[in-house]
């Protein structure tokens, strides 16, 4: 008696609607934590650092790639001091809020592969294709105005997390260099950050701190004193403390 042939087992095949649900939830959410979030904490941190020490907006813009340089700045502040960065009361909600729109994003996308059976619902109760268009119709138009009237509630925490991030790390660092600046030119500080000159032909136009600085303007602070000056043809050099000595008892005397 022959044995009877075996029947292959049916191998288990991937849903490709699982795969793309998969790659809809990835997709938006890596976008925001790659390239999103940090432009804004870079911007955030940029702007906010530069109305701290009083320069006016708009003087000294900033390339993406710098923005990013920002960015895990601020990132690095606020892990260096992240309680008191959760204290804040608006921050958890913040968070509460962006976590409930990717989780709504994830039930969306469950409800998308049901759908299936809701249209076959509707389709047994609406017998005629004309009412199947009217609440198709009717549906989709009240789903687009929900999502406009929505729009600014859903990108008011996707915005301002990364801002809240950048603003707090921009403060932490002016309060440290702000410590580190307060002895003046002629201090030797912790960090060893010395003074900037600009210097055109021979000619010293100003002496600071270096905070920010483009292709034609540059920022200078002392104590109780901000300098932005024009670079043109003007070169900046380091000036140490012995040297800001020399310069400043060589200034006349008002």
């Amino acid at each position: 008696m022959e044995a009877a042939p075996e029947t292959p087992s049916p191998t288990k095949q991937t849903s490709l609607f699982s795969l793309a649900r998969i790659a809809l939830i990835l997709v938006p959410v890596m976008s925001f934590l790659g390239y999103y979030a940090p432009y804004v904490v870079g911007l955030a941190y940029h702007q906010h650092l530069l109305s701290l020490y009083d320069v006016p907006p708009g003087l000294f813009e900033s390339e993406p790639r710098q923005l990013f340089i920002y960015a895990y700045q601020a990132v690095l502040e606020v892990a260096a001091n992240w309680k008191t960065f959760i204290t804040h009361s608006y921050i958890m909600p913040l968070v509460f809020f962006c976590v409930f729109l990717f989780s709504a994003e994830i039930i969306g996308l469950i409800w998308m592969g049901r759908s299936s059976k809701i249209d076959d619902a509707v389709n047994r109760r609406l017998k005629s294709k004309w009412a199947q268009l009217l609440f198709g119709v009717t549906v989709l138009s009240a789903a687009i105005t929900g999502m406009v009237a929505s729009f600014p509630l859903a990108l008011y925490p996707l915005i301002a997390l990364p801002a809240k991030v950048g603003n707090f790390g921009a403060e932490i660092s002016f309060e440290r260099e702000h410590k580190l600046y307060e002895g003046g030119c002629g201090v030797e500080n912790a960090d060893h950050v010395y003074c900037k000159a600009v210097i055109d032909k021979d000619k010293i136009l100003g002496v600071g701190f270096m905070i920010v600085t483009s292709d034609n303007r540059v920022a200078l602070y002392q104590p109780k004193q901000m300098k932005i000056l024009k670079l043109g043809d003007a070169t900046i050099e380091v000036m140490r403390p012995e040297a800001f000595k020399r310069y400043e008892a060589a200034l006349p005397t008002p």
